[in-house]
């Protein structure tokens, strides 16, 4: 299988980089802002959109250069997109108990971090960081299909097709374990892209992915089984 994994920021630092430490490591999270430009994905949506993908590295030359930045930065980032398989936890709001859930984590682990410039206020920030749309959110990956693609439900009436990916990574990270060769990202296409990939493409196939990072928020639904409670988190 080939292996390719490439995502290149220029984006906004929001708060000022969070480090995280016990006995036996540490690590930094930072999310930044970014925004896709106007190329066309097939959506017909030709707003410049913003996102908020994190950082994350335990890296200890990333995390120093990290733990120098602030608010209003602007920094040119390197790195790919890892996803680790985790235990999300959510609270009922009637009986309050703790319920787990598993889930995935998805961030970008860089592998080259560069502050760029300084701006006065996140306004001058912004304004700078839509001059330089152009390279602000680029991924290039390459992968197999998990899954048949499959179409979902739209509020518009452009097709929209949905699958995962294995990516075999293309460089060890050596702050986790062997076996954590492989990540396993949920792609979206649109409008004639989604067409093409409904028709086309089955699990097995290997693709190639010229795209963006797209960072949102979903409200999922789990069930209590202490007081059989269905909430939304």
């Amino acid at each position: 299988m080939s292996k390719y994994n490439k995502i290149n920021f220029y984006g906004l630092v929001l708060q000022n980089p969070k480090v995280i430490k016990n006995e036996d490591e540490q690590r930094c999270i930072m999310p930044i802002l970014v925004v896709r430009n106007t190329r066309d994905a097939g959506d017909d949506n030709k707003q410049i959109r913003q996102d908020v993908p994190v950082i994350m590295t335990k890296n200890e030359e990333h995390i120093k250069i990290m733990e120098t930045l602030q608010p209003n930065d602007m920094v040119y980032i390197k790195g790919v997109i890892v996803t680790l398989s985790v235990e999300k936890g959510t609270i009922c709001p009637n009986c309050g108990k703790e319920n787990k859930k598993e889930g995935t984590l998805v961030y970008i682990e860089p592998v080259f971090i560069e502050k760029r410039e300084s701006c006065a206020t996140q306004e001058e920030a912004i304004n700078l960081l839509y001059e330089k749309k152009e390279i602000s959110n680029e991924l290039t990956v390459i992968g197999n299909l998990c899954n048949d693609p499959r179409k979902v439900p739209s509020l518009t009436k452009h097709t929209i097709a949905q699958y995962q990916i294995a990516i075999p990574r293309t460089f060890r990270i050596k702050e986790q374990p062997d076996e954590n060769d492989t990540d396993f990202p949920w792609v979206k296409s649109y409008g004639k892209n989604a067409k093409e990939d409904l028709r086309r493409i089955y699990e097995g196939s290997s693709v190639l992915i010229n795209g963006y990072i797209q960072a949102n928020s979903c409200t999922r639904k789990t069930k209590c089984p202490d007081c059989n409670t269905e909430y939304a988190w």
